[in-house]
Protein backbone atom coordinates (compact mmCIF):
# COMPACT_ATOMS: atom_id res chain seq x y z
CA UNK A 1 0.00 0.00 0.00
CA UNK A 2 1.48 3.14 -1.32
CA UNK A 3 0.63 6.50 0.59
CA UNK A 4 0.26 10.56 -1.04
CA UNK A 5 4.11 11.21 -0.47
CA UNK A 6 4.96 7.69 -1.82
CA UNK A 7 2.53 7.81 -4.98
CA UNK A 8 4.61 11.28 -5.41
CA UNK A 9 8.02 9.19 -5.11
CA UNK A 10 6.31 6.83 -7.49
CA UNK A 11 5.53 9.29 -10.49
CA UNK A 12 9.07 10.90 -9.64
CA UNK A 13 10.35 7.43 -10.02
CA UNK A 14 8.40 6.98 -13.12
CA UNK A 15 9.43 10.12 -14.62
CA UNK A 16 13.28 9.56 -14.04
CA UNK A 17 12.87 6.07 -15.61
CA UNK A 18 11.28 7.84 -18.96
CA UNK A 19 13.92 10.54 -19.06
CA UNK A 20 16.56 7.79 -18.77
CA UNK A 21 14.79 5.99 -21.72
CA UNK A 22 14.70 2.76 -20.63
CA UNK A 23 11.85 -0.05 -21.48
CA UNK A 24 10.96 -3.23 -19.77
CA UNK A 25 11.77 -6.60 -21.28
CA UNK A 26 10.27 -9.60 -20.26
CA UNK A 27 12.41 -12.71 -21.02
CA UNK A 28 10.20 -15.39 -19.67
CA UNK A 29 8.68 -15.16 -16.02
CA UNK A 30 11.43 -12.32 -14.85
CA UNK A 31 12.15 -9.45 -16.32
CA UNK A 32 14.75 -6.72 -16.27
CA UNK A 33 15.69 -3.45 -17.48
CA UNK A 34 17.79 -2.50 -20.37
CA UNK A 35 18.66 1.10 -21.07
CA UNK A 36 17.52 2.21 -24.66
CA UNK A 37 17.38 4.90 -27.11
CA UNK A 38 14.38 7.56 -25.94
CA UNK A 39 10.72 6.41 -27.65
CA UNK A 40 7.89 9.35 -25.83
CA UNK A 41 5.84 7.29 -27.73
CA UNK A 42 5.87 4.26 -26.37
CA UNK A 43 6.67 5.16 -23.23
CA UNK A 44 3.14 7.09 -23.35
CA UNK A 45 1.41 3.93 -24.05
CA UNK A 46 4.02 1.57 -21.46
CA UNK A 47 3.34 4.30 -18.65
CA UNK A 48 0.91 2.46 -16.88
CA UNK A 49 3.65 -0.56 -16.53
CA UNK A 50 5.82 1.74 -15.63
CA UNK A 51 4.27 3.37 -12.98
CA UNK A 52 3.71 -0.28 -11.51
CA UNK A 53 6.93 -1.02 -11.79
CA UNK A 54 7.92 2.50 -9.78
CA UNK A 55 5.33 1.48 -7.02
CA UNK A 56 7.10 -1.75 -6.25
CA UNK A 57 10.17 0.15 -5.92
CA UNK A 58 9.28 2.67 -3.93
CA UNK A 59 7.17 0.43 -1.62
CA UNK A 60 10.51 -1.82 -1.43
CA UNK A 61 11.92 1.24 0.18
CA UNK A 62 9.48 2.00 2.19
CA UNK A 63 9.60 -1.16 3.89
CA UNK A 64 13.14 -1.88 4.33
CA UNK A 65 13.07 -1.39 7.69
CA UNK A 66 9.95 -4.06 7.90
CA UNK A 67 12.68 -7.34 6.86
CA UNK A 68 10.15 -9.37 4.52
CA UNK A 69 9.95 -13.19 5.50
CA UNK A 70 11.21 -14.97 2.24
CA UNK A 71 9.48 -18.61 1.93
CA UNK A 72 11.26 -21.31 0.83
CA UNK A 73 10.09 -24.03 -1.47
CA UNK A 74 9.23 -27.73 -0.11
CA UNK A 75 11.61 -30.21 -0.87
CA UNK A 76 13.08 -33.41 -0.49
CA UNK A 77 14.38 -33.05 2.62
CA UNK A 78 11.49 -30.65 4.41
CA UNK A 79 9.78 -33.85 5.96
CA UNK A 80 12.73 -35.38 7.73
CA UNK A 81 13.93 -32.11 8.85
CA UNK A 82 10.53 -31.01 10.00
CA UNK A 83 10.05 -33.92 12.36
CA UNK A 84 13.59 -34.17 13.42
CA UNK A 85 12.66 -30.16 14.68
CA UNK A 86 9.44 -30.84 16.58
CA UNK A 87 11.25 -34.02 18.21
CA UNK A 88 14.13 -32.03 19.47
CA UNK A 89 12.84 -28.91 20.33
CA UNK A 90 9.79 -27.85 23.21
CA UNK A 91 7.01 -26.34 20.65
CA UNK A 92 6.26 -23.09 20.16
CA UNK A 93 4.96 -21.33 22.89
CA UNK A 94 8.77 -22.30 24.71
CA UNK A 95 12.30 -21.09 23.45
CA UNK A 96 13.13 -22.83 20.18
CA UNK A 97 15.72 -22.49 17.15
CA UNK A 98 16.09 -21.43 13.64
CA UNK A 99 17.26 -24.26 11.83
CA UNK A 100 18.46 -23.62 7.82
CA UNK A 101 19.95 -25.56 4.94
CA UNK A 102 21.66 -24.54 2.43
CA UNK A 103 23.33 -26.09 -0.60
CA UNK A 104 24.89 -24.90 -3.84
CA UNK A 105 24.26 -20.88 -2.47
CA UNK A 106 20.36 -21.65 -2.17
CA UNK A 107 18.59 -21.84 0.83
CA UNK A 108 16.64 -25.16 0.46
CA UNK A 109 15.14 -25.66 4.40
CA UNK A 110 14.24 -23.02 6.85
CA UNK A 111 12.30 -23.63 9.94
CA UNK A 112 11.74 -21.05 12.87
CA UNK A 113 10.04 -23.11 15.90
CA UNK A 114 9.56 -21.12 19.02
CA UNK A 115 9.93 -18.09 20.74
CA UNK A 116 12.32 -15.38 20.84
CA UNK A 117 10.88 -13.73 24.48
CA UNK A 118 8.47 -15.37 26.36
CA UNK A 119 7.77 -12.08 28.53
CA UNK A 120 6.21 -10.63 25.19
CA UNK A 121 5.09 -13.81 23.06
CA UNK A 122 7.61 -12.64 20.03
CA UNK A 123 8.27 -15.54 17.95
CA UNK A 124 11.81 -16.94 16.20
CA UNK A 125 12.03 -15.28 12.62
CA UNK A 126 14.52 -15.27 10.34
CA UNK A 127 15.26 -11.76 11.30
CA UNK A 128 15.48 -12.09 15.02
CA UNK A 129 18.78 -11.24 16.18
CA UNK A 130 20.20 -13.95 18.16
CA UNK A 131 23.84 -14.59 19.96
CA UNK A 132 25.32 -17.38 17.98
CA UNK A 133 28.20 -18.20 20.92
CA UNK A 134 31.63 -20.14 19.22
CA UNK A 135 30.32 -18.63 15.73
CA UNK A 136 31.59 -15.67 16.67
CA UNK A 137 35.32 -17.01 16.32
CA UNK A 138 35.09 -17.03 12.64
CA UNK A 139 34.64 -13.39 12.36
CA UNK A 140 37.46 -13.08 14.39
CA UNK A 141 39.30 -15.25 12.45
CA UNK A 142 38.21 -13.17 9.42
CA UNK A 143 39.69 -10.51 11.04
CA UNK A 144 42.77 -11.52 11.61
CA UNK A 145 43.39 -13.37 8.45
CA UNK A 146 42.56 -9.90 6.61
CA UNK A 147 45.01 -7.87 8.65
CA UNK A 148 47.63 -10.17 8.14
CA UNK A 149 47.07 -10.33 3.90
CA UNK A 150 47.42 -6.36 4.42
CA UNK A 151 51.19 -7.18 6.69
CA UNK A 152 49.88 -5.72 9.44
CA UNK A 153 50.16 -9.08 11.42
CA UNK A 154 52.56 -11.48 12.04
CA UNK A 155 50.90 -15.00 12.68
CA UNK A 156 54.20 -16.43 13.94
CA UNK A 157 55.27 -13.30 15.85
CA UNK A 158 55.38 -14.01 19.31
CA UNK A 159 52.61 -12.24 21.77
CA UNK A 160 54.97 -10.81 24.03
CA UNK A 161 55.20 -8.15 20.47
CA UNK A 162 51.59 -7.04 20.79
CA UNK A 163 51.99 -7.91 25.19
CA UNK A 164 54.89 -6.30 26.76
CA UNK A 165 53.47 -6.17 30.13
CA UNK A 166 53.37 -9.97 29.82
CA UNK A 167 55.56 -12.55 30.84
CA UNK A 168 58.25 -12.66 28.20
CA UNK A 169 59.39 -15.89 29.02
CA UNK A 170 55.79 -17.21 28.96
CA UNK A 171 54.58 -15.49 26.16
CA UNK A 172 57.25 -15.16 23.72
CA UNK A 173 56.86 -18.69 23.19
CA UNK A 174 53.27 -18.30 21.49
CA UNK A 175 52.06 -16.75 18.72
CA UNK A 176 48.50 -16.08 16.96
CA UNK A 177 48.51 -19.36 15.04
CA UNK A 178 48.82 -21.30 19.11
CA UNK A 179 45.52 -19.02 20.03
CA UNK A 180 43.52 -19.69 16.62
CA UNK A 181 44.22 -23.67 16.92
CA UNK A 182 43.53 -23.18 20.84
CA UNK A 183 47.27 -24.82 21.34
CA UNK A 184 48.76 -21.94 23.61
CA UNK A 185 49.52 -24.22 26.53
CA UNK A 186 48.36 -21.09 29.12
CA UNK A 187 46.49 -22.05 31.93
CA UNK A 188 42.68 -20.66 32.59
CA UNK A 189 43.13 -19.35 35.97
CA UNK A 190 40.25 -17.11 35.87
CA UNK A 191 38.39 -16.93 39.28
CA UNK A 192 35.53 -19.23 39.92
CA UNK A 193 34.98 -19.48 43.28
CA UNK A 194 35.58 -17.32 46.53
CA UNK A 195 38.82 -18.31 47.35
CA UNK A 196 40.48 -18.06 44.01
CA UNK A 197 38.52 -14.84 43.86
CA UNK A 198 40.82 -13.50 46.95
CA UNK A 199 43.92 -14.10 45.54
CA UNK A 200 42.55 -12.54 42.48
CA UNK A 201 41.93 -9.44 44.13
CA UNK A 202 45.43 -9.14 45.75
CA UNK A 203 47.13 -9.56 42.16
CA UNK A 204 44.73 -7.17 40.70
CA UNK A 205 43.67 -4.49 43.57
CA UNK A 206 42.44 -1.92 41.08
CA UNK A 207 39.61 -4.28 39.85
CA UNK A 208 35.87 -3.01 39.09
CA UNK A 209 34.48 -5.53 39.93
CA UNK A 210 33.89 -6.11 44.25
CA UNK A 211 32.81 -9.60 44.63
CA UNK A 212 33.40 -13.12 42.28
CA UNK A 213 29.93 -13.51 40.62
CA UNK A 214 29.79 -9.82 39.32
CA UNK A 215 33.09 -10.71 37.86
CA UNK A 216 31.88 -14.06 36.42
CA UNK A 217 28.38 -12.39 35.16
CA UNK A 218 29.77 -8.80 33.75
CA UNK A 219 33.59 -9.31 33.42
CA UNK A 220 34.01 -8.20 29.37
CA UNK A 221 37.60 -9.12 27.55
CA UNK A 222 39.77 -6.94 28.67
CA UNK A 223 39.05 -7.81 32.75
CA UNK A 224 38.52 -11.65 32.04
CA UNK A 225 42.51 -11.98 30.58
CA UNK A 226 44.20 -9.64 33.30
CA UNK A 227 45.19 -12.58 35.05
CA UNK A 228 48.01 -13.08 32.59
CA UNK A 229 49.70 -10.61 34.47
CA UNK A 230 50.69 -12.79 36.78
CA UNK A 231 50.96 -15.70 34.88
CA UNK A 232 54.60 -17.26 34.74
CA UNK A 233 54.53 -20.59 33.35
CA UNK A 234 52.96 -22.92 30.58
CA UNK A 235 51.03 -26.04 31.52
CA UNK A 236 52.11 -27.40 28.09
CA UNK A 237 54.30 -26.35 25.47
CA UNK A 238 52.18 -24.07 22.69
CA UNK A 239 51.34 -26.13 20.13
CA UNK A 240 51.81 -29.77 21.33
CA UNK A 241 48.40 -30.02 23.09
CA UNK A 242 44.90 -29.04 22.10
CA UNK A 243 43.09 -27.21 24.90
CA UNK A 244 39.78 -25.44 24.13
CA UNK A 245 39.14 -22.15 26.38
CA UNK A 246 38.33 -19.12 25.86
CA UNK A 247 40.72 -16.50 27.30
CA UNK A 248 43.75 -16.47 24.65
CA UNK A 249 41.09 -16.41 22.39
CA UNK A 250 39.88 -12.78 23.95
CA UNK A 251 43.11 -11.51 23.07
CA UNK A 252 42.04 -11.35 19.40
CA UNK A 253 40.55 -7.96 20.25
CA UNK A 254 43.11 -6.22 22.04
CA UNK A 255 45.91 -6.87 19.07
CA UNK A 256 43.30 -5.97 16.82
CA UNK A 257 43.09 -2.94 18.52
CA UNK A 258 46.68 -2.29 18.83
CA UNK A 259 47.42 -2.59 15.24
CA UNK A 260 44.58 -0.77 13.52
CA UNK A 261 44.56 2.56 16.63
CA UNK A 262 40.73 1.41 16.55
CA UNK A 263 37.97 0.07 19.20
CA UNK A 264 37.27 -3.49 18.09
CA UNK A 265 33.94 -3.46 17.26
CA UNK A 266 35.20 -0.03 14.62
CA UNK A 267 37.09 -2.29 13.06
CA UNK A 268 34.78 -5.12 12.72
CA UNK A 269 32.20 -3.22 11.41
CA UNK A 270 33.97 -1.38 8.63
CA UNK A 271 36.11 -4.31 7.57
CA UNK A 272 33.96 -7.36 8.76
CA UNK A 273 30.44 -6.45 9.08
CA UNK A 274 30.29 -3.92 6.65
CA UNK A 275 32.24 -5.99 4.06
CA UNK A 276 29.42 -9.07 4.05
CA UNK A 277 26.24 -6.17 4.18
CA UNK A 278 25.38 -6.97 7.28
CA UNK A 279 23.07 -4.27 8.64
CA UNK A 280 22.20 -5.66 11.76
CA UNK A 281 25.29 -7.66 13.10
CA UNK A 282 27.10 -6.48 16.56
CA UNK A 283 28.86 -7.49 19.09
CA UNK A 284 27.15 -8.07 22.75
CA UNK A 285 27.32 -5.06 24.48
CA UNK A 286 25.25 -5.68 27.55
CA UNK A 287 21.77 -5.76 28.36
CA UNK A 288 20.45 -6.74 24.21
CA UNK A 289 16.57 -5.31 24.94
CA UNK A 290 13.78 -4.28 22.18
CA UNK A 291 11.91 -5.96 19.49
CA UNK A 292 13.28 -8.72 17.19
CA UNK A 293 15.72 -9.56 19.95
CA UNK A 294 16.25 -13.29 21.31
CA UNK A 295 16.58 -13.80 24.62
CA UNK A 296 18.36 -17.09 26.40
CA UNK A 297 16.47 -19.30 28.42
CA UNK A 298 17.06 -22.67 30.44
CA UNK A 299 15.02 -25.30 32.18
CA UNK A 300 14.15 -23.34 35.67
CA UNK A 301 15.64 -24.73 38.27
CA UNK A 302 14.36 -25.24 42.01
CA UNK A 303 16.65 -22.53 43.54
CA UNK A 304 16.08 -19.93 40.92
CA UNK A 305 17.52 -16.26 42.15
CA UNK A 306 14.59 -13.53 42.87
CA UNK A 307 15.73 -11.36 40.41
CA UNK A 308 15.60 -14.00 37.73
CA UNK A 309 12.61 -14.02 35.48
CA UNK A 310 10.49 -17.09 34.96
CA UNK A 311 8.06 -17.86 32.49
CA UNK A 312 4.35 -17.29 33.13
CA UNK A 313 3.90 -21.68 32.94
CA UNK A 314 7.45 -21.89 35.35
CA UNK A 315 8.73 -23.80 33.02
CA UNK A 316 12.00 -21.63 31.79
CA UNK A 317 13.89 -19.19 33.43
CA UNK A 318 15.79 -16.78 31.80
CA UNK A 319 19.96 -17.38 30.96
CA UNK A 320 21.80 -14.88 29.39
CA UNK A 321 23.75 -11.65 30.60
CA UNK A 322 23.16 -11.47 34.30
CA UNK A 323 22.84 -14.72 34.70
CA UNK A 324 25.27 -16.84 32.64
CA UNK A 325 28.64 -16.95 33.38
CA UNK A 326 31.51 -15.21 31.03
CA UNK A 327 28.83 -14.04 28.85
CA UNK A 328 29.79 -10.38 27.83
CA UNK A 329 33.21 -11.53 26.15
CA UNK A 330 33.51 -11.11 22.34
CA UNK A 331 35.41 -12.19 20.48
CA UNK A 332 34.82 -16.14 21.09
CA UNK A 333 30.81 -15.84 21.59
CA UNK A 334 29.54 -12.25 21.58
CA UNK A 335 27.89 -11.84 17.89
CA UNK A 336 24.65 -11.36 17.55
CA UNK A 337 23.23 -11.84 14.18
CA UNK A 338 20.03 -12.62 12.04
CA UNK A 339 19.80 -16.07 10.75
CA UNK A 340 19.08 -14.62 7.34
CA UNK A 341 22.48 -12.16 7.62
CA UNK A 342 24.45 -15.19 8.75
CA UNK A 343 23.21 -16.54 4.94
CA UNK A 344 24.41 -13.81 3.65
CA UNK A 345 27.78 -14.05 6.14
CA UNK A 346 28.73 -17.63 4.36
CA UNK A 347 28.13 -16.06 0.81
CA UNK A 348 30.41 -13.76 1.56
CA UNK A 349 33.17 -15.41 3.17
CA UNK A 350 33.02 -18.33 1.16
CA UNK A 351 32.71 -16.25 -1.79
CA UNK A 352 35.97 -14.51 -1.48
CA UNK A 353 34.61 -11.31 -0.36
CA UNK A 354 36.02 -10.92 3.40
CA UNK A 355 39.74 -12.75 2.90
CA UNK A 356 41.18 -14.45 0.06
CA UNK A 357 41.33 -17.74 -1.03
CA UNK A 358 44.52 -19.08 0.62
CA UNK A 359 43.54 -17.42 3.73
CA UNK A 360 40.41 -19.18 3.98
CA UNK A 361 42.42 -22.44 2.78
CA UNK A 362 44.55 -21.54 5.73
CA UNK A 363 42.15 -20.70 8.19
CA UNK A 364 40.15 -24.03 7.33
CA UNK A 365 42.78 -26.24 7.47
CA UNK A 366 43.36 -28.84 10.10
CA UNK A 367 46.55 -27.84 12.55
CA UNK A 368 45.87 -29.98 15.39
CA UNK A 369 43.67 -32.77 16.55
CA UNK A 370 41.38 -31.98 19.28
CA UNK A 371 40.00 -34.23 21.98
CA UNK A 372 36.91 -36.00 19.81
CA UNK A 373 37.95 -38.56 18.09
CA UNK A 374 38.97 -37.88 14.30
CA UNK A 375 38.11 -34.63 14.89
CA UNK A 376 40.79 -32.19 14.37
CA UNK A 377 41.59 -28.15 14.55
CA UNK A 378 41.61 -25.00 12.28
CA UNK A 379 41.48 -21.58 13.02
CA UNK A 380 38.80 -21.12 15.47
CA UNK A 381 36.29 -24.11 14.23
CA UNK A 382 36.43 -28.19 14.40
CA UNK A 383 36.93 -29.36 11.48
CA UNK A 384 36.49 -33.64 10.17
CA UNK A 385 36.87 -35.04 7.15
CA UNK A 386 38.71 -33.78 4.33
CA UNK A 387 39.54 -37.32 2.40
CA UNK A 388 38.68 -38.56 -1.16
CA UNK A 389 35.90 -40.54 0.60
CA UNK A 390 35.25 -38.22 3.33
CA UNK A 391 34.12 -34.72 2.90
CA UNK A 392 35.41 -31.92 4.95
CA UNK A 393 33.00 -30.68 7.65
CA UNK A 394 33.93 -27.46 9.25
CA UNK A 395 31.86 -26.82 12.35
CA UNK A 396 31.05 -25.58 15.68
CA UNK A 397 29.37 -26.67 18.57
CA UNK A 398 28.63 -24.26 22.00
CA UNK A 399 26.90 -22.83 24.02
CA UNK A 400 26.67 -19.08 25.54
CA UNK A 401 24.58 -19.02 28.68
CA UNK A 402 20.64 -20.21 27.05
CA UNK A 403 22.08 -19.55 23.50
CA UNK A 404 23.61 -23.21 22.17
CA UNK A 405 24.52 -23.52 18.51
CA UNK A 406 25.52 -26.07 15.96
CA UNK A 407 26.76 -24.95 12.56
CA UNK A 408 28.10 -27.01 9.45
CA UNK A 409 29.61 -26.35 6.61
CA UNK A 410 30.79 -28.97 3.65
CA UNK A 411 32.90 -27.02 1.22
CA UNK A 412 33.81 -29.75 -1.11
CA UNK A 413 30.00 -30.60 -1.15
CA UNK A 414 28.60 -26.75 -1.39
CA UNK A 415 26.60 -27.38 1.87
CA UNK A 416 25.57 -25.65 4.84
CA UNK A 417 23.23 -25.94 7.98
CA UNK A 418 23.12 -24.09 10.97
CA UNK A 419 20.73 -24.41 13.80
CA UNK A 420 21.11 -21.42 16.30
CA UNK A 421 18.71 -21.88 19.69
CA UNK A 422 18.13 -19.73 22.57
CA UNK A 423 17.08 -23.07 24.48
CA UNK A 424 20.05 -24.86 26.26
CA UNK A 425 18.48 -28.31 26.94
CA UNK A 426 19.33 -30.23 23.57
CA UNK A 427 21.80 -32.73 22.43
CA UNK A 428 23.48 -30.82 19.76
CA UNK A 429 25.93 -33.02 18.68
CA UNK A 430 23.10 -35.82 18.21
CA UNK A 431 21.15 -33.92 16.28
CA UNK A 432 23.94 -32.89 14.14
CA UNK A 433 24.82 -37.21 13.38
CA UNK A 434 20.86 -36.82 12.38
CA UNK A 435 21.15 -33.82 10.22
CA UNK A 436 23.66 -35.34 8.44
CA UNK A 437 21.85 -38.41 7.87
CA UNK A 438 18.98 -36.97 6.43
CA UNK A 439 21.47 -34.71 3.72
CA UNK A 440 23.35 -38.19 3.35
CA UNK A 441 20.46 -40.02 2.65
CA UNK A 442 19.96 -37.82 -0.27
CA UNK A 443 23.40 -37.78 -1.49
CA UNK A 444 23.30 -34.18 -0.94
CA UNK A 445 27.02 -34.63 1.39
CA UNK A 446 29.02 -37.65 1.27
CA UNK A 447 28.95 -40.35 4.37
CA UNK A 448 30.64 -38.82 7.64
CA UNK A 449 30.93 -42.10 9.01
Amino acid sequence: MVNGSGLQSCYKAAKILCNAGYRLRVNGILGKFAPMKPDLGYITRRFGIIMMLAMIVAATIASCSEKAIVPVSRCEITDAMDSLVDRVFPGENAPGAIVFVIKDGEVMYKRCSGLANLKTGEPLTENTLINISSVSKIFAVAGIMKLAEKGLIDLEAPLSDYFPEFNKDVFGKINLIHILTHATGLPDNRPRNEEQWKRYIGEHPDSPFLVCYDYIRYGKDTELTRFYMTVDSLKNTPGTVFFYQDPPFMLISRIIEKVTDETFEDWMKENIFDAASLETACYVNGKMEGRGIAHGYKAKAHDTRPDVYVSNDSLWEEFDYGEAPFFMSRVDKGVFITPAEYVKWLDALYGGEIINRNSLNLANARHMESSWRDVGYSFGSFVSGGTPERPSKIFHNNGNGGFTVFESVFPDDKVAYFIFSNYSGWNRMETSKKVDRILESHSWIRKQE
